[in-house]
This record gives C-alpha cells, structure tokens and sequence, in this order.
C-alpha cells in the first residue's frame, strides 16, 4: 500500500512540475517576461472582479464538490471549517470524493478549462466558465491543496501562482492546531489563508446564511456540514420518489441538526420535475437540447403550505425573487453568477418552469385531499404559494404574470357541483353574509358549478387575493340579485296567485304557484314582483301543457288525466289553439296514442263501438276508464264526449279508412266479423261515409267488389225494403247476374285456398257466361290482364293470360296451351281474349330459360324450333336478344362439353369429312353434321357462319417426289374431254367453249406422293392422297389452276 501510495505522489510530483514548467516560471527571465506578466495581471483582475460579493466563492466550491466522484456505498459529504487563531485566519474544505485526476489538476491551472464541459451532453449542466475556483483569490492569497497523490498550493503573490501549482507538504506548518484534527488524507482537503479578520468576518457571516434548500438542487452531495466559531450545523437530506406516506410521488425532507445542542429540524418539499424541449441553441450549452425544470414546493406537517422565502436557482442559489416556492432551472447566468443572463434560451427555459407549475404541479396538488379537516388539503390550500413576496425583476415577473393569465382560463378550482373542477373566471366566491347555515342562499344543481368550492374557506382570507388574480369574482349583492332571478326563471314558470277557475294545475308542467297565503303578506309581495313573478292566467298553463306533447317525452297516466280535464275545463275563449297534439293512454295498446286514433261512447248508448270494445281484435281502442272516471267525477261526461270529438278528433263511430283513403284495421274487422254491422253502419252514416267510397279510386269500393259468386257472404239484411240500401250499390254490392258478377265470381274462385281445386264444369260455365257478353270485351280483357283467371286443369293452377298460348308446339313448355284443356272454348280465347298460338317471341324466352342442366337433346329441340321460326322478315335484332345466353353446345378437345355463346372460339361441322379430321382436336359444336346443316339459317341469323369449318379450314397441298409426265393418261384424259363438254352442253353458257379448250391443254404428271394440309384454329391436320387433285374455284387448294395440271400420287 506504502508503495502505490508513494507510485502515485510521484506521478502526481511530476505533473505538477511539467504545469510549472509549460508556464515558464521557473526559468530564469520568466518574471520579466512580457506575456507571462501580462497574464498575471490579468489573473489578479479577473479575481478581483470576478464576483461583487467576495463570499461568493462559496457557492463556486459547492458546486464543484457535487460534480465531483463518489464511491458507491459513501455518503456525498462537504463540510467548511473556519477558525481564527490571533493574527491568523484560516479555511478547511474537505470533500469525502475519490480524488483529483489530471484533468481536474490542468482545469484548475487554467483559466476557462473546466472540465465540466461534456461535449456530447444534451442534457445541460451547472457551470460553463471554468474560473469560479479563482474567486477563492479575493479572500486569501495562499490556497493548500490536498488530493490523492497531490500536494501543492497556489499562491496568489508569486509570478501566476493562481495558476502555477507549487509543491509541499499537506498539512503546512502554520496549521491552527484546531484544525490539525479534522485533516484527513483520504479525502479532498483545501485550506485558505484568509487575507484579513474582515473576510474572516464576511465569511463567517455568509456560512451563517447558507440553507439546507441548497441541497435539493444538487446532483450528488446529500450532506453539507458547517463549522463556525459559534455554531456546527448538518445538513442532510433525504429524497423519496414515491412517498407512500404523502400521495405516493416524489418528496424530499430537509434535515438540519445543531450539532452542538443535537438539536434537529425538519422540512417536507413537493417535488415537481418536467422535462422539455429546448428548440433554441447556445454556445454555453452546446450540444444541449433538453432542459429539467424543477420545483420544490414547502409542506408543513399536516401537508399544507408552509410560505416562506424561497431562492431561485441554477443548481446553486440565484437571488429571492419573491417566490414561496423553490425553482431550478438550466438559466444562463452573468460572469458574477448573481443574476440570469439576458438570452432566448433562459427565455425558453423560463416557459419551461412555467408549464412545470401548469402542466404538472397544479394537477398533482388538486388530487392531494387527503387532509382532515379537509380543507386543510393542498387541493385547497395551494393557492397560498402564488404570493407575491414582492421583487423587481422584469424576468420573473413575466413568470408570475404568465401563471395567473393561464391558470384564469383552465379547470384548476374545485366548484360545487360534485366537486368539478373549474376555470377560476367561471366561478363566484360566495362569502358568509350570502350563506345560511353555511349553505348558499341561492344555488342549485347547474349553479354549482359556478360556486367556489367551501372547502377554500380555511385559508380563504389568504387566498382570496391570488383567487381574484387568477379571475374569481367575490359575490356582490348584483351577483345574488342575478342569480335569484336566474334560478326563478330555471324553475320554471312561478306564479303569484290561483287564477284557474278552481282548476288544479297538472303535475309535471314546468310551473310553481307562490302559497295564497304568502301572497297576502305585502312586503314578501313587493319582494316577489321584484324577483320577476307574474300572476297566473289560464291560457299560459295551457301553453305549457300543450309544451310537454312538442316533442312528446312521456306522460304518467295521472299526469296525462291531469293534463287532459285542465284544458276540457278552460274556456276555449281563454286557451283558442290546438289541442290535437294530446297523447292518451287507450284500451289495449301499451303507447301513447292521438285522439284521432281512439274512440268513446256516449252515456248510457249502445253503438257498434260499445258492442265490440271488448273484443282486442276489433282495433277500435277507447280512452283508458281513469279518463273516463276523472270526467264522470265533474259530472260533465256528455259535454266531454262532444268536446272530444270536436277538438281531439275522437269518434263515436268506426273509422273506415284512414287519412290516405285506405282501408283501417277497423274495416277489415268488420268485413269478417260483422259484415251485418257494416252494411247498417254505411246504410245508417251514409252521409258520412259517401264521401270516403263514391270515387271510382276507392279501395273500400274495389275490395268489396272483389268478393263474388258462391264465396261471396249473401246477407240476409233486415228492412229489405228500406231504401237507403239502394245506396250500397255505390259500394259494389250487386244486384243482378252480369259480366261484372261473373267476373267477380272468377276472381273469388282464384283466391280460394290451393286446396280448394274448383271443378272444371264450373268454370266453363263461368267462361260461356263470359263469352256471350260481347259488349262488355274490353272490361273482360282487361280483367284478364289483371288477374290470374285462367285455370289450368293440367298444372291445377290459376295463370295469367299473358302466360298462355292457343297452340304450340310440345317442345315448348314456358307457355300453357289452352287448345288441349279448352277445345270448345276457341272462339272465347281466341277472339274475345284475342288469344294467339306460339310465335318466336315465346321459343326466344323459353332459350332465355336454358340452364346448365338442359339436355342437349332438349337443346338441340329447341334450336330447330326457332330455326323454323324464323322467316326472311325475321329483323337480327330479335336474335341478338340471346346474345351472351349460353344456348350452344360445345365440345372440347378433351371431350369436356359446355354451353357458349359469347367470346370463345368454338366451330360448327358442316361437313363429313372436315368433322371427322377435327374431331377432338378444335372446339366443336356438340351436334351432328346434319343438325348443322339444317340450323343453317339461324347460324347466319345469328352472325356466327364463319365458324363453319368449310369457312374456316385453309388447305395446302405439297407434292412429294419428282414429277414425271404420264403421256397416256394425258391423251385418255383429253380424248374424254370431248365427252365431258358435250353433258354440260345443254347449259348454253358462254364459258362451254372456253371449257373445251382447257380441257384439250390438260397434262398428267405422277409423282411419289401428295401431301394435303387442313388448318382450323391453329391445328394442322395432315393426310396422304393417291387421288387426283384438281383445283377447285371453291377451295383453297395451292395447286396452280392456270397451268391446266392434274397430280397423280404413284
């Protein structure tokens, strides 16, 4: 151990050295040399300077102790000790760090080297000059310094000895013996020679100031300790970054002990970080682009407020600004470290405290109500840090400034109302004179949210000032006055007076009336009128009524009644408007309905509405009983039902069509239920229901005219000879067996159940009693065109007309075919119905029908059909209505076959030969070659002929071999010429004796072979003849034709 420790005083002997020897003063003219005393005088300036408080250097050491290193398990520890002996004034500063390295040895031989300066910082840091240590040198011209393997001091007095390190011994010899038992090697130790008792004095008295807030801000050091001629002080502190005891976030506790009474105090601070964004840059902070902003807030023991004087600072103290709170910020400060520097960055991180205070301290304090009593809670209380201590810099200023401007326009005060926050602005501060058993004498549940909170009334007399800055209004006598009328008028409509003809007031409606006897009282009258009440009048309770129904939100049953007998018993010359718009409770339906949609019975009658009230399928729902009761209760029933009927459109009589002149529910009850009842009803009401069924457009009067025959219900109606039933007519009932009874009876026959298979004579009956009725041809078409009135005895089906041909062929099965069912009936259908056979239209939709599953012998059917249909006057349009239908047959070359009709490429075999080359080979048509032929035209017809393979083939013939002339096959061949001209004589065309010439020219050659090449589609086929080949004007042969040749294979 001795000899690493005597290794590292050596080095570091020789470092020191090699410092004084780069600076020169050593040699023999250093002294005179000009640069070196230049710098010198520099030196003693700049620390003269340097700081307006010689104390100054305090702070400067501090700071560099906590950029110092620690070890791991040690406690960061600084102390000061300062004593005086006589004339003799002396300073120890120990530091419990690992030790000087090299670069701290040169950084302090330096001026503006600091070695705190980390280029790839972008965090920020405490100092950027590099000499506050030189600030040492306005208190004391001698400085010892021990650490690790160094041992020198500087010396203010020689020639750059603020600079130049000189070598000795640690502790030197004029130690004061009070100070030789605190030396400790391990350990970083300084000690100054002070100049005079006056900085004895000074810093004394500065040591005395410093405060354990100081802690709170630096990196490393926890524990500061000061010894003074008159007192020993600790500092220590203690951070929690999740405080369990508080609101589980981050606290710190300051720990001051006297250490001579063992005395100790403590102090809880709230602690609030933020970091940011820096978009600015710095040449004192270079690379640097974020900065933190901290704050430290002073709790007492109950976690309230604890304002006092706090510092601002810059990882060391700044000044007080007048803040209750502690900020820390990366500022740029003046040389003198006394104030911030003028800069867009300090500007920048200024905004950055700002938002620590909005963003993140605010919040965290309105969650913190933990207290009992709870007003006592920072959510209450922290407004008490907003006060200003006063301070006359513009900088901070514009900090206090910029938090009440913003805390004015965000939710950050607890209101009344379910304890909602709320912008300061919005709110009223309610004092005692306003309140009544501490509640307020006006306030309800939406006002509350305009009501500071009472919870603040502890502090209140505190706080009420910052309160006002940040925008709450203190209530003033105009505010309640306000807020009385704006609650009278929330309530509703009040009223001073009974003014309703004994009528009691519904319940529900928006409306209070002032008790009769408070409004006998004339003083609480005059209050009254002045809070804006009015007296009450008739006709604005009916409006309010009418209110609750536009839009209609629900009514109890009691409240509906209520609603429903106050307007009955208003005057309609009171209340003129109208009462349509009333919902009611009805028998048999849980909803609301309109009196339009209900009926009444009149007293002590019976109606067919009182007949068939009871039945729920009648659909004739009445007023529930309670309404009916309330009115009986008035003794007023007739009068009501009158009065219903005339303003709530409720009817005594069954409703037979609606607002649209279709038939209701009611009607078509009745048509099945009680046709008697119905018959009486129209016979007896004529005149009210004439107008709903004389137009030729009613649907009453076409149902009812749709019933006939047998299924009609023959009624047998009292008073036959009654004349009013002569008026039924005009609703379709018949009197007489006409085209119109016999139309009606087919039509009821056709709306039997399928089951019900009508027999086939009745029918016909009905089909010859149709066809004697000549005059009447128009109506019974257009019936039939309606209607499904043509029975087919074959399907056992009712079908239209349309539907239906005279004859047609069997392949043909879209259609019926009357001519088979209804042989005696041809001149009914044929010429009353101008019914016709199949035409081509019926054989195209019936190939629209072909599917996937159609045989392709049906297919094939159905193509010759229409193949037969078709005539020279056929227009293509009507077949190209198949275009795109896959109605053709195609067979692959791997025998797969599918239907086509569209873009692929498929052929049609039209000759023998051609079909039996291609076969497998190209797609074909899935039909025979004589199919083809005779589907000839509708090939054409449908534009595809040029996919006949006689079209579509193209030939090449190739003769193998040499060719040799056969002389007697020449001469045989031209003798028979003669022959063959005279059978084609009898043609007497001009080309016979042409003919006859190039016959008599004609050569045989023979040859090995000759090779005939057909292609279709991109497929060859390839065969060998041994026939004679002559070319034909109607093939694509390449034989020559011109030089009159014929090739014979050998």
């Amino acid at each position: 151990m001795a000899t690493s420790r005597a290794a590292e005083e050596s080095k570091a002997y020789e470092h020191l050295c090699e410092i004084r020897k780069r600076k020169g003063v050593d040699d023999l003219d250093g002294e005179n040399n000009d640069n070196v005393g230049d710098l010198n005088r520099a030196l003693n300036i700049l620390s003269d300077q340097l700081y307006q408080k010689p104390t100054h250097f305090l702070l400067e050491l501090i700071q560099n102790a906590d950029d110092n290193t620690f070890q791991e398990n040690a406690v960061p520890t600084l102390s000061f000790h300062i004593v005086g002996s006589g004339n003799t004034w002396q300073m120890l500063i120990s530091c419990n760090e690992v030790g000087f390295e090299e670069a701290n040895i040169e950084a302090l031989c330096r001026i503006g080297d600091s070695t705190k300066k980390v280029k790839d910082r972008t965090k920020g840091y405490i100092g950027e000059k590099g000499i506050g240590f030189k600030s040492v040198f306005k208190v004391a011209n001698v400085v010892h310094i021990s650490s690790k393997g160094y041992r020198f001091r500087l010396d203010r007095r020689r020639m750059l000895g603020m600079i130049a390190p000189i070598c000795e011994d640690f502790p030197p010899e004029n130690l004061i013996d009070e100070l030789r038992t605190q030396i400790e090697r391990k350990q970083t130790q300084l000690i100054l020679e002070l100049l005079r008792k006056s900085e004895f004095d000074n810093i004394n008295n500065e040591l005395k100031k410093i405060k354990p807030q100081i802690l709170l801000f630096l990196h490393k050091i926890r524990k500061l300790i000061i010894h003074t001629p008159g007192e020993d002080v600790q500092f220590e502190i203690q951070r929690d970054t999740k405080d369990s005891d508080f609101d589980g976030k981050e606290t710190a506790t300051l720990t001051t002990t006297f250490l001579r009474s063992d005395k100790k105090t403590k102090e809880r601070y709230l602690i609030i970080r933020r970091v940011g964004i820096v978009p600015v840059k710095d040449d004192r902070r270079e690379n640097v682009e974020v900065a933190e902003a901290i704050l430290a807030f002073p709790l007492n023991e109950q976690g309230r407020p604890f304002t006092h004087a706090q510092d601002t600072y810059a990882y060391l103290p700044i000044n007080d600004y007048g803040f209750n709170y502690l900020i820390q910020g990366d500022f740029l400060l003046v040389a003198s470290r006394e104030s911030v520097d003028s800069s867009i960055w300090n500007d920048k991180v200024l905004e950055g405290i700002y938002w620590a205070f909005i963003d993140v301290a605010v919040p965290r304090f309105n969650r913190i109500s933990n207290c009992t009593p709870r007003g006592q809670s920072l959510r209450y209380t922290w407004p008490l840090f907003l006060q200003d201590r006063g301070g006359s810099s513009r900088f901070w200023s514009t900090l206090k400034r910029w938090i009440f401007n913003r805390l004015n326009k965000t939710d950050t005060l607890e209101s009344r109302q379910k304890e909602r926050l709320a912008r300061p602005s919005s709110l009223l501060y309610i004092p005692k004179e306003f309140r009544l058993h501490n509640k307020p004498l006006v306030e309800d549940e939406n006002s509350k949210l305009g009501h500071l909170s009472f919870f603040y009334d502890l502090e209140i007399k505190n706080t009420l000032p910052q309160l006002e800055l940040m925008g709450v209004t203190k209530m003033k006598f105009q505010h309640f006055h306000q807020e009385l009328q704006d609650l009278i008028n929330k309530l509703g409509d009040s009223f001073l007076e009974r003014d309703t003809n004994g009528a009691e007031l519904p319940d529900g409606i928006d409306a209070f009336l002032v008790d009769h006897e408070a409004c006998q009282d004339p003083k609480r009258m005059e209050f009254f009128l002045w809070v804006g009440l009015k007296k009450c009048d008739q006709a604005k309770v009916c409006r309010m009524i009418m209110g609750l129904y536009n839009p209609f939100r629900g009514r109890t049953l009691t409240g509906s009644v209520q609603d429903l007998i106050y307007l009955f018993q208003t005057p309609r010359t009171v209340y003129k408007e109208s009462v349509k718009e009333l919902r009611f409770s009805g028998t048999g339906s849980p909803y609301s309905v309109y009196g339009s949609q209900l009926y009444i019975v009149y007293p002590n009658k019976t109606t067919i509405i009182s007949k068939y009230v009871g039945n729920s399928e009648s659909k004739m729902p009445t007023f529930n009983p309670v309404y009916i009761e309330a009115v009986r209760k008035l003794g007023k029933e007739t009068q009501f039902t009158n009065w219903a009927c005339y303003h709530l459109d409720v009817s005594t009589l069954p409703r037979l069509v609606d607002n649209k002149g279709a038939p209701t529910q009611e009607f078509y009850f009745l048509t099945v239920n009680a046709v008697e009842d119905l018959l009486l009803l129209l016979r007896d009401n004529w005149d009210l229901y004439a107008r709903h069924i004389v137009s030729n457009r009613s649907m009453i009067k076409r149902l009812i005219s749709q019933l006939a025959g047998p299924n009609l219900i023959f009624i047998d109606i009292p008073e036959p000879e009654n004349s009013r039933w002569l008026n039924l007519s005009t609703f379709g009932v018949l009197t007489s067996l006409s085209t119109e009874f016999y139309l009606r009876e087919l039509k009821a026959l056709a709306a039997l159940p399928a089951a019900n298979i009508p027999s086939k004579r009745a029918i016909e009956l009905i089909y010859t009693k149709l066809a004697s009725g000549e005059e009447h041809k128009l109506e019974i078409q257009r019936e039939f065109a309606k209607y499904p009135l043509v029975y087919s005895q074959k399907f056992k089906r009712w079908v239209y007309l349309s539907d239906c041909v005279w004859k047609g062929p069997q392949e043909l099965n879209i259609v019926y075919k009357l001519s088979s069912e209804y042989p005696r009936y041809s001149a009914f259908f044929r010429t009353s119905l101008n019914l016709g056979n199949a035409t081509l239209d019926h054989i195209i939709k019936q190939l629209q029908t072909v599917t996937s599953d159609t045989s392709f012998d049906t297919l094939r059917q159905l193509l010759l059909l229409l193949n037969g249909y078709l005539t020279h006057e056929t227009p293509l349009s009507r077949i190209s209505e198949l275009k795109g239908k896959k109605i053709i047959p195609v067979t692959t070359p791997s025998g797969e076959v599918h239907m086509d009709y569209g873009k692929n490429v498929w052929y049609l075999a039209d000759k023998t030969s051609l079909w039996e080359r291609f076969k497998g080979k190209i797609p074909l048509i899935a039909f025979d070659v004589r199919t083809v032929r005779t589907l000839k035209p509708l090939i054409n017809a449908m534009g595809v002929s040029s996919r006949f393979l006689s079209e579509a083939v193209n030939q090449k013939l190739e003769i193998v071999g040499i060719k040799i002339k056969d002389e007697k096959r020449t001469t045989d061949l031209r003798e028979r010429a003669k022959y063959f001209v005279q059978l084609v004589m009898s043609l007497k065309t001009d080309a016979n004796p042409q003919l006859l010439a190039r016959l008599l020219r004609l050569n045989v050659w023979g040859v090995s072979s000759i090779k005939l090449t057909q292609s279709v589609y991109g497929v060859d086929v390839i065969e060998d003849t041994n026939q004679i080949l002559f070319n034909n004007a109607n093939n694509k042969s390449s034989s020559k034709e011109s030089n009159n040749e014929g090739i014979l294979s050998s």
